[in-house]
């Protein structure tokens, strides 16, 4: 790719590593919080869920601004709402000031989400997308896994907002000051910004469900992992330690995904492949299987089809068309990760077997194999993403 587009995706990819570190900061010092201004544990456990929450309000709306903002202006918006959340967050004297720069925040993390993947959407040539996509969900990951690992040491928790408020804010100004003032494509010349084709519904929606009800299924396990390992014998830290693995295990292979996909078994074949794998797991756990092969496996077929699946999403859109599809797709994910994740729960409470809520996660990510078959069955191969 050219040096200016790699530059531009270069500080796209940063400034969502330091949303992430904002959005990780609650978590990272929750007993920090807990401690601090005597806050319940579910007061906390709202303050971390007030991000997807708002989610479900902004994202559609969010798609339309962009078409009004501009890409640049766009990005000086969302990272303008998460450094003032931030700093209302380090400023806060009581838990409804943490709250409201909470929710603040969330907004500003939802247009990212309907932002920056569309930049890259439109700079990426299609052969390159999947890496790159790759590459970018990688760096969520990072990010949160810079939160926990960094922000707990810089001591007292208005200073780790502060951080994440400065981080957020810089991010912001260069990633801005790096695209071009105006839109360059002919799309953006002519045609309404704001529209969607008929034939492009079905497989946007199809796309949408399968990455809301696969990330459903990985919320119920990061949620329900630890209660079911305890109920096997293990204590809580060996608990969390054994689910962290599920949440790492793959993180590196993220970015080489898509290349491994194409010289392997094929995109198509791959994402497929993965979705089984993902589904499965869970159950073969809840039946006794070992656990550590298991979640290294499951852990690296979600990753490494993850970038090659977001491509799926524009691949086949016209430019013109992207704004509204991140408005739909993240209106769709963050609908499903607000509504879901509490029937696993319910599982656990109507049955009291702590294998309950992982047959609900396997359930979800079944479904979304379904949906992911059809979505190939009607579209066709991923585009392809090589280097």
């Amino acid at each position: 790719m050219p040096t200016r587009i790699l530059f531009i995706v270069a500080t796209i990819i940063v400034a969502r590593i330091t949303s992430a570190i904002q959005f990780q900061s609650v978590a990272a010092v929750g007993p920090a919080l807990v401690e601090g201004l005597a806050l319940a544990y579910v007061s906390l456990g709202t303050l971390i869920g007030a991000y997807s929450v708002s989610g479900v309000v902004v994202a559609f709306p969010g798609s339309w601004l962009l078409t009004r903002l501009g890409e640049r202006r766009m990005v000086l918006a969302a990272f303008s709402l998460l450094t003032l959340g931030a700093v209302m967050m380090a400023l806060a004297a009581g838990y409804p000031m943490l709250l409201a720069g909470r929710i603040v925040a969330g907004a500003g993390n939802v247009l990212v989400t309907v932002v920056l993947p569309k930049i890259i959407i439109d700079l990426t040539p299609p052969r390159y997308l999947g890496a790159v996509m790759g590459t970018f969900i990688a760096g969520y990951g990072t990010g949160i896994g810079i939160a926990l690992a960094g922000l707990p040491l810089l001591g007292p928790w208005r200073l780790a907002f502060a951080v994440s408020a400065v981080l957020c804010a810089t991010a912001g100004i260069v990633a801005a000051a790096a695209l071009p003032p105006k839109d360059p494509r002919p799309a953006a010349l002519g045609a309404s910004p704001f529209t969607l084709d008929r034939a492009s519904w079905t497989p946007l929606l199809l796309i949408s469900l399968v990455w809301a009800l696969e990330n459903v299924g990985v919320a119920v396990i990061f949620g329900f992992y630890p209660p079911f390992f305890i109920a096997q014998g293990l204590s809580l830290p060996q608990a969390t330690s054994l689910t962290s693995l599920f949440a790492f295990a793959g993180v590196p292979a993220t970015p080489f995904g898509a290349w491994l996909l194409t010289r392997t078994i094929g995109d198509r074949a791959g994402i497929l492949l993965a979705v089984v794998l993902s589904a499965a797991a869970p159950v073969a756990l809840a039946l006794g299987y070992p656990p550590v092969p298991l979640l290294i496996a499951s852990s690296l077929a979600i990753c490494i089809a993850a970038g090659p699946q977001f491509a799926l999403v524009g691949a086949r859109l016209r430019a013109e068309e992207r704004a509204l599809a991140m408005g739909v797709f993240w209106t769709i994910y963050y609908t499903a990760m607000s509504a879901l994740p509490p029937l696993a729960g319910l599982a656990r409470d109507l049955t009291t077997d702590p294998r309950a809520p992982l047959y609900v996660a396997s359930l979800f990510t079944f479904l979304a194999l379904l949906l992911q078959a059809i979505h190939t069955r009607i579209s066709g191969p991923a585009p392809h993403a090589t280097g």
